[in-house]
């Protein structure tokens, strides 16, 4: 007994012990828990923080702009210069626009909605700042701001350097298409490449220079993706595989070179609304991995550094450098790769996280546009994404491809970087061109079911091109691997349909689409000539044209306004006066500005262009005048028929003129520099000819930049574009002078018919051959020879020039041989109708009244040539998007105004919310306009008791 109860004692003392340990336990494991809960992060506070927006008061914004002065640019020594100033605001800007982004793509995410995907080389960005400010509203405020503390927002628009990469009509569409697509409220995303050195510029002595893009490289506004890098390769091999998953065998790359993608993000916002879409810009970088590589083997810093080079080479230019040419092929297609590789990798990951949903239903939320040819790689690199990744059949991915991709076409010139040999591509991307063949096999094999077994309609139809060295017709891969072919003028897409892709038109007449270009006019008057804008608001007693550009058309009621036609005439002298100003202060060089005729073509320097037309043009002008002023010269009337003086020489009411011309040949191209030395050569022999009496001058401007650009379209009378119908196919760049109501003297080559279609024929001097009769001219010019049946003036004036009349001929002796023997161009067929055209126009010039009317008729016809009009086309046609405008603020809650949020804000006052309740509800019952979140907190500091009450 005595033993049974000291064991029940111990038992007893046990379990107590037990007991007490499992409470001890119980309380450490209660008390770690309710640490843990201490240490979770309060996301309901966090998200209630990031809906507090910024304040847009001129005080807020004051220190919102201090706070970047001494945080984000701090400098020891307290000198604050205008540079500094500058990037404050920059910053100050960037982080009311990001955001508007957050809530923009907060939207699309809880909308689930269909995206555009727009990937193209090219973007002109230009002066971000001042179009940013102007977009959201912001201008007066921050003028005012700046007042305050001695500086003017002029000041700060002047110092803002533009990104002088891309000056070209590709780059001006993309970015215009990105910024309407914000304010059209569009979904959409931009992707390209985020270039280390501009478009090699041309000094005057033509040689290339390097210069750093220093408008991106120091810009607050690009913001660097950190956690965004994505692992890119080149060359290696492919293997065959067993799925794990599927048990299939199926295709491995396993490249042998790798590089990094590293996100550089702008935020591109849009007018009178707070839908902020995004462009995303890829750097290439060494990968990681290369390091520990390199050093494990050899140890040796050189050759990473080397291989460092070598990666970042990929974003160092628009266009490579020529080195040699298969060096310069392959840096080129590598990084048009790297775009591709990049922006495909980025758009699958985004739609994995926004909208979880597998990639076979891709085409359903992702819609991707191919801007040019030059990204054609991104068709076999996604059928690679959807079969080697996710495991997708063949005939699945093929499908989604073929509904998720559209292209565009910009050129006709059939070029050899189109077309590029298959041990190439095999050698760089082996994995590619394996899906490249297949894509030809079934594309093939289509066309014989549908019934076509002409084995030569096959030839002309496939990818590959069997020559003595095979070749990838890449214009062909976005036409078979895409659902829609866009051109981009009315001429261009009959062209596209009748000789570029013709076979493939009689096979899949759906797949061809017209929408012709447009550009914003928010940039191109709105921002760059404000004298306009005013002029428009003052007549028009509205800014509706700034997203409504048909409202200009009440101008056309204005013709006979006395009071209209004298401020718009004052408009044009004084951008010419800017003009002649900027010449003056660079040229060290006097031109007059009153009843002068500025003449300006701005075009890149090649014999498509047609300047030698233009300079043909002005070398005959020279004669004229000096056989008026000195009664002599009997050059230019040696073996010349009456009939030829009769046409050509006898010009009337002669005015001054003054020919700007401007604009860069590609690296390594003879022609173009050869252009280029002759125009100069021929402005020292012109402007330094006192016998003319100034009644001629030529300005040319090597230096090629959006600002030179804008005086050059704001200050001329007429612009020039010379091209022949059938080679250029677009010509987008007339649009921004005939907004600022230039007036054209053009050929009928790209849209050209479709401006006189909408401006009318009496408003523009249009000449030269048509499409239909270029094809017998160039056989007449075959069997007859061209300097047979050349005219006797233009024998002349091709005569001086070989003489070295106007410097060394040998530069430019090919281009002169060329037009005396097939003359492709048809310069000497179009000679003669060129110079009557200019007798007409010095003729109307005499008459003031209607040289300002047929101005003002460009201006006010031109609304069909907005990007508004284009955006909405593409939207509905081929991409298929719904506007997606952020919904208006219903109460202040959102705006992160709540009563447990009071202490957060030291300015917070119960007057400033019965305000902000009140224009809530104005701003939700006004239903003409989108959502303004800026426009809500503007006045919180200027609060008047009547307001209140």
């Amino acid at each position: 007994m005595l033993q049974k109860k000291q064991f029940q004692k111990q038992l007893n003392g046990s379990f107590l012990l037990l007991k007490k340990q499992n409470k001890n336990k119980y309380k450490k494991l209660q008390n770690s828990n309710q640490n843990k809960k201490k240490n979770q992060p309060n996301k309901k506070l966090i998200k209630r923080l990031l809906s507090r927006y910024l304040k847009t008061d001129v005080q807020s914004l004051q220190r919102h702009i201090i706070y970047h002065l001494k945080m984000t640019v701090p400098r020891l020594d307290q000198q604050f210069n205008l540079l500094r100033m500058y990037l404050a605001i920059s910053h100050s800007v960037r982080d009311q626009l990001v955001q508007l982004s957050y809530d923009t793509q907060k939207h699309y995410r809880k909308n689930r909605v269909k995206q555009v995907n727009f990937i193209s080389v090219e973007y002109m960005i230009g002066k971000y700042l001042q179009q940013s400010i102007k977009n959201l509203d912001l201008e007066d405020k921050y003028s005012e701001s700046l007042a305050g503390f001695g500086y003017s927002i002029e000041e700060l628009y002047d110092l803002e350097k533009e990104p002088s990469t891309i000056i070209g009509g590709l780059g001006r569409i993309s970015y215009s298409f990105l910024e309407t697509l914000s304010t059209q409220n569009y979904p959409g995303w931009g992707y390209g490449l985020y270039y280390k050195y501009g478009y090699l510029k041309k000094s005057e002595a033509l040689n290339e220079l390097d210069e750093t893009w220093a408008g991106q490289q120091s810009s607050p506004f690009f913001i660097p993706n950190n956690f965004l890098r994505l692992k890119i390769g080149f060359y290696g091999e492919v293997k065959k595989i067993v799925n794990q998953k599927t048990g299939q065998k199926q295709f491995k790359w396993k490249p042998k070179e790798y590089v990094t993608a590293k996100a550089n993000d702008l935020l591109i916002s849009g007018y009178g609304t707070d839908n902020t879409n995004t462009l995303r810009l890829w750097s290439s970088h060494l990968y990681k991995d290369v390091y520990v590589e390199e050093n494990s083997k050899f140890g040796d810093m050189t050759r990473i550094k080397r291989r460092k080079i070598e990666a970042e080479s990929l974003t160092n230019y628009l266009y490579s450098p020529n080195v040699c040419e298969y060096k310069s092929r392959e840096l080129r297609w590598k990084q048009l790769y790297f775009l591709v590789a990049a922006s495909l990798a980025d758009i699958i990951r985004r739609m994995k996280i926004n909208y979880k949903v597998p990639l076979s239903k891709l085409n359903k939320y992702v819609a991707i546009h191919l801007n040019d040819v030059k990204s054609a790689l991104a068709i076999p690199e996604l059928m690679r994404l959807l079969i080697d990744q996710e495991n997708l059949t063949w005939d699945k991915a093929w499908e989604i491809t073929q509904k998720t991709f559209s292209y565009t076409n910009h050129t006709m010139i059939s070029e050899t970087f189109n077309r590029i040999p298959c041990k190439f591509i095999k050698t760089l991307l082996p994995r590619h061109m394996q899906l490249i063949e297949e894509i030809n096999y079934v594309m093939l094999q289509k066309v014989r079911e549908i019934g076509y077994k002409d084995y030569r309609l096959c030839t002309r139809m496939s990818l590959i091109e069997n020559t003595s060295e095979d070749r990838i017709r890449m214009s062909w891969l976005p036409a078979v691997g895409g659902h829609t072919i866009n051109g981009t003028s009315v001429n261009q897409s009959n062209l596209l349909k009748s000789q570029t892709y013709k076979d493939f038109y009689t096979l899949f007449p759906e797949k061809f689409v017209n929408i012709t270009n447009g550009l914003t006019q928010r940039r191109w008057i709105n921002l760059i000539n404000p004298q306009l804008s005013s002029l428009f608001k003052k007549f028009l007693e509205s800014e509706c044209w700034i997203t409504d550009l048909q409202e200009l058309d009440k101008l056309g009621e204005l013709l006979n306004n006395e009071e209209f036609l004298l401020r718009w005439q004052a408009i044009k002298i004084y951008h010419k006066k800017q003009l002649m100003e900027y010449v003056k202060r660079h040229y060290k060089f006097h031109i007059d500005y009153q009843n002068v005729i500025y003449d300006v073509q701005i075009n890149r320097f090649h014999c498509l262009k047609r300047h030698m037309l233009n300079i043909f043009g002005i070398i005959h002008q020279y004669f004229v005048l000096k056989k008026t002023f000195e009664k002599g010269k009997q050059d230019y009337n040696k073996n010349v028929n009456r009939n030829d003086q009769d046409k050509a020489s006898n010009i009337k009411n002669l005015h001054k003129r003054v020919i700007f011309f401007t604009g860069t040949a590609k690296p390594n191209d003879p022609d173009g520099e050869g252009i280029a030395l002759l125009i100069k050569n021929l402005a020292k022999v012109i402007n330094n000819d006192t016998s003319i009496k100034n009644y001629l001058k030529i300005i040319y401007i090597p230096e090629y930049s959006l600002e030179i650009k804008r005086l050059l379209v704001l200050g001329s009378d007429i612009a020039q574009f010379l091209s022949l119908p059938n080679e250029e196919v677009n010509g987008t760049s007339i649009i921004k002078f005939l907004f600022n109501g230039t007036i054209l003297l053009a050929t009928h080559a790209g849209i050209i018919p479709e401006v006189i279609e909408k401006i009318g024929m009496e408003n523009i001097f249009s000449f030269g051959c048509k499409s239909k009769d270029i094809k017998q001219i160039r056989q007449k010019n075959i069997e007859m020879g061209t300097r047979n049946i050349m005219m006797d003036k233009l024998k002349v004036i091709i005569s001086s020039i070989q003489k070295g009349q106007f410097g060394p001929s040998i530069a430019y002796s090919h281009i002169i041989n060329e037009i005396r023997g097939m003359d492709h161009y048809l310069i000497s067929h179009d000679f003669i109708n060129y110079i009557q055209t200019w007798e007409q126009i010095n003729t109307i010039f005499s008459d003031n009244d209607q040289w300002v009317q047929m101005s003002i008729m460009n201006c006010c016809k031109s609304a069909y040539f907005s990007s508004d009009r284009c955006i909405d086309e593409y939207a509905q046609e081929i991409w298929f998007l719904k506007q997606m405008p952020l919904s208006k603020i219903q109460s202040e809650t959102e705006l992160g105004f709540t009563k447990e949020f009071r202490n957060l804000d030291q300015n917070f006052d119960k007057d400033n919310i019965i305000l902000l309740k009140k224009k809530i509800k104005e701003q939700i019952n006004n239903t003409n306009s989108s959502r303004r979140v800026f426009n809500l907190l503007r006045d919180w500091n200027k609060v008047k008791p009547t307001e209140v009450n």
